[in-house]
């Protein structure tokens, strides 16, 4: 059941071609991801203590590239090459 598997921070590609019948292609655990933004061929994760994480889609997978450590990404807005974030926590 997907619903065991992602009882914490996952992040999920969805296959959606066919909307009446949408798949779980795959999944990747994070920390806790809280806001995605599509940046090209990039995938931008706003992944709460986990920092703000840059993940590549090729063929329903995701594969992480980058990190950026933050106190507490909690949502991100991404323009141009820049990636604006609201950070901290409380």
């Amino acid at each position: 059941d997907f619903g065991e598997r992602v009882a914490n921070g996952y992040l999920a590609v969805v296959d959606v071609r066919d909307p009446l019948s949408p798949r779980v292609r795959s999944t990747l655990e994070t920390y806790d991801p809280r806001a995605l933004a599509l940046h090209g061929e990039h995938l931008v994760v706003a992944d709460g203590g986990g920092g703000v994480k840059v993940f590549r889609e090729r063929d329903g997978v995701l594969t992480l590239i980058g990190v950026c450590a933050t106190v507490e990404a909690r949502d991100l807005a991404v323009h141009g090459g820049e990636v604006f974030v609201a950070d901290g926590g409380g």
